[in-house]
């Protein structure tokens, strides 16, 4: 069995563990770690030799995501009812920051945590992103339009407040790397 820390709560790991049942205990996922968390993945399942390929190629790809000069800052909204985006623990933090992007929730410990509208305005980003993470353009159609109307943050002033196909960035992998490629 393969358990991952922040995913699988430890009292289910211990149960497990008491149970004599075989697990192995990954470490929490990160965007930098990422390359190291798929080799571990691939020993606990017997396959090191295809695992250490998606190693390298993990990491190659991400030392090609040199970021620009400038720094552009975001607020990525994961959830609209209650607002939650990405805090200073998650993944994708990390992630935009190796293109230029500066996560204005990055300080938060937490890594989805709730925040309130008056916390964004106040920070005030250069972009907005709504994260589409269920295919419904509708639902995330509305929460772009309650953004566009708060006319005095500069991410409504200078049109960048978006809906994003959210499958691209709410996944650790390939597919957020290429997402990344493409903002470049």
């Amino acid at each position: 069995m393969i358990a991952v820390e922040g995913s699988n709560r430890p009292d289910q790991i211990e149960k497990l563990k008491r149970l004599k049942l075989p697990v192995t205990v990954l470490k929490k996922e990160t965007f930098d770690g990422m390359g190291e968390w798929v080799a571990d993945l691939g020993k606990a399942l017997g396959e090191e030799k295809l695992a250490n390929k998606a190693r390298d190629r993990w990491d190659f790809e991400v030392r090609a995501l040199e970021p620009g000069t400038t720094t552009t800052s975001i607020f990525l909204e994961l959830q609209s009812r209650p607002l939650v985006t990405i805090g200073g623990g998650s993944f994708m933090t990390a992630a935009f920051k190796r293109v230029g992007l500066h996560n204005i929730f990055e300080d938060l410990a937490q890594d989805y945590p709730k925040v309130s509208r008056e916390a964004v305005m106040k920070l005030n980003p250069d972009q907005i992103w709504i994260l589409d993470l269920n295919g419904d353009p509708l639902q995330f159609e509305k929460s772009q339009r309650e953004w566009e109307r708060l006319d005095s943050l500069k991410a409504v002033k200078d049109g960048h407040v978006r809906v994003v196909k959210g499958d691209d960035f709410a996944r650790c992998s390939m597919r957020l790397l290429n997402a990344l490629k493409k903002l470049k």
